[in-house]
């Protein structure tokens, strides 16, 4: 006689459906994994680390970008202040960060091309960092004291070859933008004016406006206020031809031909950061910097903005560390 088929008991009949249950992902993880496992970019915040203040210029342009970019990355873009030592500190923290895209480095003229030849030991180098962004060009402006006889650059040169070693100029520091814009003058233009360095291109500004020195190669963020309210006089910009934000303000090279003495900024990240990772880094900037209204807001500001990819701005600090480095060392300048 057949014995009977023992059936389970119900417990333990629902025991075995979870567990099989267990071993099946559900629907919905399906995707999240397997988009965790093609590495989705970017899961997090990402932050730009500012080598410079919070209100200045450098800070105005990454803030101005801010919103729209954000927008594209479908994450927040932290904007982390990390000023001193002439931009060095906070673009060494940018070097020594994960290549994986959560850290951007703004980077200008200063920190990409003045830098590196200036101090000894700035601690990191240019090939540290992938470019991203050729983000803007800035103009700088030489203006001067109203009780400065003079009323335009013509003006000025003749003034500062009657009274050779006389007058002063100020500057952000020594090896600053501007500074190297001022000793630039000097050379081409065959005259003797002596520098004056102050911490920052807030306080070299005010300088002119007290009267301490006589000029400034100012930063247009720090002057314009004051050009537009008569306190300080505007003579010329340092681009190579005239800025759209002054267009009746002529550039120095109009009288001084080959003069440019043009400040720029752009985004790097580290070396070894994945390209599809860049290009969508890339293209959220992009976006931020040709949005119409961020560009009227930078113009005004003499911000020109270019927005040009990774290529174009690996050329720009290639030639501008060729320019640069040259007047360096025919200035004997070294920063300890």
């Amino acid at each position: 006689m057949m014995k009977p088929i023992s059936q389970p008991h119900p417990n333990s009949r629902r025991r075995a459906l979870l567990q099989a249950l267990a071993l099946v992902p559900c629907a919905g993880a399906l995707p999240f994994r397997s988009l965790r496992a093609q590495g989705v970019f970017p899961s997090k915040p990402v932050t730009i680390i500012v080598p410079q203040a919070a209100g200045g210029g450098a800070d105005v342009l990454c803030r101005t970008v801010q919103g729209r970019a954000q927008e594209v990355l479908g994450q927040s873009l932290i904007i982390d202040n990390r000023p001193g030592a002439a931009g060095n500190i906070g673009t060494v923290l940018g070097a020594r960060a994960a290549p994986d895209g959560y850290t951007i480095t703004f980077v200008n003229l200063s920190t990409m091309a003045l830098n590196p030849h200036l101090y000894a030991r700035p601690g990191y180098a240019v090939s540290d960092f992938e470019p991203l962004v050729w983000m803007a060009s800035v103009a700088n402006i030489l203006v001067v004291n109203p009780n400065v006889p003079a009323k335009s650059l013509s003006e000025f040169i003749a003034l500062a070859k009657s009274r050779p070693g006389k007058l002063t100029y100020s500057s952000a520091g020594n090896g600053s933008g501007n500074h190297l814009g001022g000793e630039m003058l000097k050379s081409m233009a065959g005259i003797d004016l002596v520098h004056v360095p102050y911490k920052g291109g807030g306080p070299a500004v005010v300088a002119v406006l007290a009267g301490e020195v006589d000029a400034s190669i100012a930063d247009p963020l720090a002057a314009l206020p004051h050009i537009r309210s008569g306190k300080l006089r505007a003579l010329a910009v340092t681009s190579a031809k005239r800025s759209s934000g002054l267009p009746d303000i002529p550039a120095i090279s109009e009288l001084v031909p080959g003069y440019e003495a043009t400040s720029w900024a752009g985004a790097m990240v580290p070396k070894g950061t994945p390209a599809p990772i860049r290009q969508k880094l890339s293209e959220a900037l992009l976006t931020g910097l040709k949005e119409p209204g961020n560009a009227e807001k930078l113009r005004s500001q003499l911000y020109e903005p270019v927005a040009r990819d990774d290529k174009a701005f690996a050329a720009l600090i290639q030639r501008e560390n060729d320019k640069w480095s040259k007047l360096i060392k025919t200035l004997g300048m070294r920063i300890d």
